[in-house]
């Protein structure tokens, strides 16, 4: 009887929920859906191809035409040749509103196949001034609008999410208003109607409740929008396009904030990079002895320190490149993300690792080394390479304590491509072929496994504190493989 009351309770209960959830009343701020730091990243699709996203961050509260607002620091990145049209548009900068959402001004650089040109606009009581450039050429704007008017770009759906997160969505609601368009100076007219609040298929198994909304103007699009304020997929029928919500994610306000690497910054870090250079020295005094004698030591770190240039040049491209075409599309379709996390995990391994082994040949090369020389110019090009990365990473990061899990993080960073160093070393010199792929294989896992294992903490599979602990382990391992050569060749001459 008990059973029976209570189902017959949730079915009278579950009409009223859905009732409830068929209006999404509207947010009075932006903030209350998007805080300050909050990053949001769209993906575009067309025919299958993933070509490129948009990301819409929440900078900074501040004062802007006399009145208070939010600064949405936007990236937008297309590239067209993925589809056969030649074609690559990027459109960057900033678009300040009020915290209601209504329009301010923009600073936008918008960059076609290579040729940019830039928008710098402004309110002024019931005027938006400002100039864009045509050819390089800064032509002065000027139009009346409305001080309620809300603003949004073409491809731009954080605007658009922002228009429907301030007004009142009903399931059977039909919208009309308006929007400036700051590209084109132009206002334009917003038809829609609020189709239903459905639990939606959003790609392949992945589903949520949510507003359909059908746009009619300014373009046909198909729009699905979640009660909690998010912009979770579009679709685009004459374009035959599909935008995916992926990333919600907040990031520190002092590392949005954060000033580009100037020389005070340089002095405040210069603690830290000479810890840095004293783990680097200390892992080669470990093992290598008094080898700090030779001057063809500090040679190969210079050698390092050039490999990991390189590296920045190569590395960060390519892995952006199989995160853009391969991951996010694979992930979107339901695929595993721990699989195809691999993907732009494996690029660093391979070409840190690469670029450190050609360092190595080219010592071997153009200095004739002795066995014992060549593994401990590998351990210094592994010290340089090491040491630039590690300095590298910090001057991108905000500021934080020296004595910290980072610097413990970084140390053994350090170790593991002093020890690989030393590997790579014995592979080159290695008399069986087999052996020195099986060795440059082991590095390549290693410096891959350490870009791989932060996907976990993504996932909320496990805490950032477990990572540290488990992170040591394999520079460890690696560190113990390269005594254990060095002990070998220690042995062979005595």
């Amino acid at each position: 009887m008990k059973k029976l009351l209570l189902s017959l309770t949730i079915l009278f209960f579950l009409p009223v929920e859905g009732k409830s959830q068929r209006v999404a009343p509207a947010t009075e701020n932006i903030t209350d859906y998007r805080q300050v730091g909050e990053m949001r990243v769209w993906t575009f699709v067309v025919k299958d191809s993933s070509i490129g996203q948009l990301i819409s961050i929440v900078k900074d509260e501040l004062e802007f035409a006399g009145v208070p607002a939010l600064e949405i620091q936007q990236n937008l990145q297309l590239d067209y040749n993925k589809i056969g049209t030649p074609r690559k548009l990027q459109i960057k900068g900033s678009q300040f509103i009020t915290k209601r959402g209504e329009y301010l001004g923009s600073n936008l650089e918008i960059i076609v196949n290579g040729q940019s040109e830039k928008i710098e606009l402004e309110r002024d009581g019931k005027f938006i001034k400002g100039y864009m450039t045509r050819s390089g050429r800064e032509i002065d704007q000027e139009t009346e609008l409305s001080p309620t008017m809300f603003a949004a770009d073409r491809q731009f759906l954080d605007q658009i999410e922002m228009l429907l997160a301030t007004r009142d969505i009903k399931v059977g609601q039909s919208i009309f208003d308006s929007f400036f368009v700051p590209q084109t100076m132009y206002v334009e007219k917003i038809s829609a109607f609020v189709e239903s609040f459905d639990l939606i298929t959003l790609y392949n198994e992945v589903r949520d409740s949510v507003f359909v909304i059908q746009f009619s103007r300014p373009q046909e699009m198909a729009v699905y929008f979640s009660a909690d304020k998010r912009l979770l997929k579009a679709e685009l029928p004459n374009q035959n396009t599909k935008i995916y919500l992926d990333v919600i994610r907040t990031i520190p306000r002092e590392l949005l904030n954060q000033p580009s690497f100037t020389f005070d910054k340089f002095i405040g870090l210069l603690p830290l990079y000479l810890i840095y250079l004293m783990i680097a020295m200390l892992g080669l005094v470990f093992l290598t002895g008094n080898a700090l004698r030779w001057p063809g030591l500090y040679v190969a770190m210079a050698l390092g320190l050039l490999g990991y240039i390189a590296a920045i040049f190569t590395q960060v491209p390519l892995q952006e490149y199989f995160a853009n075409d391969y991951f996010f599309p694979k992930v979107e379709s339901g695929e595993s993300v721990y699989l195809w996390g691999l993907v732009p995990a494996l690029p660093a391994g391979i070409i840190q690792e690469t670029i450190k082994l050609l360092l190595i040949m080219a010592g071997i090369k153009y200095f004739l080394l002795t066995p014992r020389r060549i593994l401990i110019s590998g351990a210094a090009i592994g010290a340089g390479f090491a040491l630039l990365e590690a300095c590298y990473i910090a001057g991108k990061l905000p500021a934080v304590e020296i004595f910290s899990l980072n610097l413990l993080e970084k140390s053994f960073l350090i170790l593991l491509h002093i020890g690989s160093g030393v590997i790579l070393a014995k592979a080159i010199n290695s008399k069986s072929g087999k052996e020195g792929l099986l060795l440059f294989m082991v590095v390549v896992a290693a410096n891959s496994w350490l870009r791989y294992l932060p996907i976990f903490v993504q996932q909320g599979v496990v805490k950032i504190e477990l990572i540290y602990m488990i992170q040591p382990l394999v520079p460890i391992i690696i560190i113990l493989m390269a005594i254990s050569q060095l002990k070998k060749l220690n042995a062979a001459r005595s």
